[in-house]
C-alpha cells in the first residue's frame, strides 16, 4: 500500500483521525471546565449566538432604563410646581399681620 494523497484509504483515515483528535479536545476542554466549575462550551455558544442576532442589545437595554428615569424624573418635577403652587395659595389666603 504505497502512502500517498492520492490513495482515497489515506485521505479517509486522516480525516477521521484529525476528527477524533479535535472531539477529543474539545472533550478534554469541557471536562476540565467542568471540573474547574467554569462557563461550559455550550453557554459560550450560546451567548455569542444571543450577541449575533442582537449586537447592541446591552446598549439598547441600558437606553430604554435611562428613557424610564429621564421620564420618572419629568413626572417628578410635574408634580412639583403643582404641589407648590397649592401651598403657595394657601399660605396667599392667611391673613397677613
Amino acid at each position: 500500500m504505497e502512502l500517498s494523497l492520492q490513495n482515497p484509504a489515506v485521505v479517509i483515515v486522516v480525516t477521521v483521525v484529525i476528527v477524533l483528535l479535535i472531539n477529543l479536545g474539545i472533550y478534554a476542554s469541557l471536562a476540565k471546565r467542568k471540573h474547574n466549575n467554569s462557563v461550559g462550551q455550550i453557554e459560550l455558544w450560546r451567548r455569542a449566538m444571543e450577541q449575533a442576532r442582537n449586537p447592541w442589545g446591552k446598549e439598547d437595554d441600558a437606553l430604554k432604563e435611562l428613557s424610564e428615569r429621564a421620564e420618572r424624573l419629568r413626572a417628578s418635577q410635574r408634580k412639583k410646581p403643582q404641589e407648590n403652587a397649592g401651598s403657595l395659595g394657601e399660605d396667599e389666603s392667611r391673613p397677613t399681620r
